[in-house]
């Protein structure tokens, strides 16, 4: 095995794992996202999104 083929290798495994924790990092991500749009006068399109990550803690505001 010369070392350009380990070199290869080297890299394409850094970058799967790269890959790897960046898929992860997303899958823990707890995000709230809101949107508008108004491109219509006849269309008023607001969405609110929520993603409670992997494990969710109970809230203060639901508990009230």
């Amino acid at each position: 095995m010369q070392i350009q083929d380990l070199a290869t290798i080297s890299i394409e495994g850094c970058a799967s794992i790269l890959l790897l924790v960046f898929a992860y990092k997303v899958y823990r991500a707890k995000i709230d996202t809101a949107a508008e749009s108004k491109c219509c006068k006849w269309l008023d399109l607001k969405v609110t999104t929520h993603n409670a990550g992997h494990n969710e803690q109970p809230s203060l505001m639901s508990q009230v």
